[in-house]
């Protein structure tokens, strides 16, 4: 299956389950992890998906963290946000 020339962004905090379930990177161009401050894995597990992992200080304001995903992305098109639950 050809890749599709989106950016997904990912909100996550102590998803390391939830992320390795979900994966996206054989659909999508881009991922774009917006990492909340885990305490598990996540980040070792999202590395095997992309390179693309920010660190985002939780300030309580979902579109805070959502908006910093988006700047980061470098695609034109993309999967605005995906939010990881546990």
């Amino acid at each position: 299956m050809k890749k599709l020339p989106f950016s997904v962004c990912i909100i996550t905090k102590n998803n390391a389950k939830t992320l390795e379930r979900q994966s996206s990177s054989n659909y999508f161009d881009e991922i774009v992890i917006a990492d909340t401050g885990p305490s598990d894995s996540t980040k070792e597990i999202a590395r095997c998906y992309t390179n693309r992992i920010f660190d985002f200080t939780w300030n309580n304001n979902f579109a805070d963290a959502r908006n910093f995903a988006i700047k980061k992305q470098q695609m034109i098109l993309s999967f605005r946000w995906i939010q990881m639950r546990k």
